[in-house]
């Protein structure tokens, strides 16, 4: 990732607002640690916040997305903490 975002030129770093990723901590520290993109908000995606439930919870799918909108996973995503 560090690789990819010394690559951008500081312009596009600039006009950066938002990174959706993956919840690896790598990612995160990627974003977090670099200079340029100290204004940038970073969430996870929906779709690695379902995985990792479904994953804690092996349940049928239908009984695991009840579980999921009991949770409020229906709720706009907040910025990583």
């Amino acid at each position: 990732m560090r690789t990819w975002l010394d690559t951008l030129p500081p312009d596009q770093k600039a006009n950066i607002v938002l990174f959706a990723m993956d919840m690896h901590r790598t990612f995160l520290n990627a974003v977090r640690n670099y200079p340029q993109l100290e204004h940038a908000v970073v969430v996870h995606a929906p779709f690695h916040i379902k995985l990792r439930f479904m994953a804690a919870n092996p349940v049928r799918t239908s009984t695991g997305t009840a579980r999921l909108l009991a949770l409020g996973m229906q709720a706009p995503l907040r910025a990583a903490a």
